[in-house]
């Protein structure tokens, strides 16, 4: 069975960065305020962690200016887990 991993974090007024690990599969959701981008990092090299050669799949959608909300999979799967990130007055980044 695959992990299920929850997580909701906060800050104020300063940078905020969450580094997933690649077996992640799930929704993300990062916001920050008006002034700022929230943006996605992606290594296009990382490998499936199961080994079964399947392609990362990363599909962000800026919902609301600035946040971005989407999903991360392997192949067609896309995982039970969840992953939200907020900070305001600052940059903010997910990191894949």
């Amino acid at each position: 069975m695959d992990s299920v991993l929850t997580y909701k974090g906060a800050t104020s007024n300063s940078p905020a960065t969450l580094a997933l690990a690649p077996a992640f599969e799930g929704k993300f959701d990062i916001s920050t305020s008006s002034w700022f981008t929230a943006r996605v990092e992606q290594d296009d090299k990382v490998e499936d962690p199961t080994g079964a050669g399947r392609k990362r799949r990363v599909y962000a959608v800026r919902a609301r200016s600035p946040a971005l909300s989407g999903e991360i999979g392997w192949g067609d799967h896309v995982g039970k887990s969840s992953a939200e990130l907020s900070t305001s007055n600052s940059r903010i980044t997910l990191s894949l």
